[in-house]
């Protein structure tokens, strides 16, 4: 039975490597996809540069506008992880149309929750109900517990969302599927774990500092690259014979 188990997580993970191969030089052979993800990386990168700027302002009693702070609501990063999700479920609706796998739709649903949870900051909300019924003697306040907890159940959504995808015949485009809900998760590690450890750090702290902006970063690259390479897949992905 182990080997069976071990057997079968080695072919899987063999899988996601073929994926990334393929998608990797099928991205590199078209302008506008390679455009794309390229863009995304010096965005990022950008916008790490103004959050770190802001915070190490603070720590020297300086003030810098609160839209370079990826913490803050609607601000320059906020709005940039939403335009790459909004872009990135666009570019999926338009792989859906091409080659209508269930894969596909489950993916493009899974990134309509995390914008929805990102623009109406469900997960804040949900966590202020749920650190109201819970005890406030405990490592981390209530309300972080709640979010954690809300976090983590949408974790378990993203898994179920893979499910679908282990099967023998995995074809490329859901092999993309799979490094796009990846990338999510990678994202969510970075909202859940981080985020602990972050909550548990005195305010103000160099410490909270820097791991206020890994944080934010790490969801930042996650969920703006999900987008980005949805787009690129589908700016790379040939369109099928009988939907030309």
């Amino acid at each position: 039975m182990e080997l069976r188990v071990s057997n079968w997580l080695i072919d899987r993970w063999a899988t996601g490597l073929a994926g990334l191969a393929h998608w990797a030089k099928a991205i590199r052979q078209s302008v506008l996809a390679s455009a794309v993800i390229v863009a995304t990386l010096m965005a990022d990168c950008w916008l790490l540069g103004l959050d770190m700027a802001f915070r190490y302002a603070v720590l020297d009693g300086t003030e810098l506008p609160n839209w370079f702070n990826l913490s803050q609501e609607m601000g320059l990063g906020e709005i940039f992880e939403h335009v790459m999700t909004a872009l990135g479920i666009c570019a999926l609706l338009m792989l859906f149309y091409r080659h209508r796998r269930r894969q596909i739709a489950m993916a493009t649903i899974l990134l309509a929750l995390v914008l929805a949870d990102n623009a109406l900051q469900l997960h804040e909300q949900v966590g202020v109900v749920l650190g109201g019924a819970l005890p406030t003697d405990l490592l981390l306040p209530p309300h972080q517990i709640g979010e954690l907890l809300f976090l983590s159940a949408f974790a378990l959504v993203a898994l179920a969302t893979l499910a679908p995808l282990f099967h023998k015949d995995i074809v490329p485009v859901e092999q993309a599927m799979l490094l796009i809900v990846a990338l999510i998760g990678f994202a969510a590690i970075f909202g859940i774990a981080v985020d602990a450890v972050h909550a548990m750090l005195a305010t103000g702290s160099l410490q909270e500092v820097v791991a206020g902006s890994l944080e934010d970063f790490g969801e930042l690259v996650g969920i703006s690259l999900a987008g980005a390479f949805a787009v690129a897949v589908a700016a790379a992905d040939p369109i099928p014979a009988t939907n030309r």
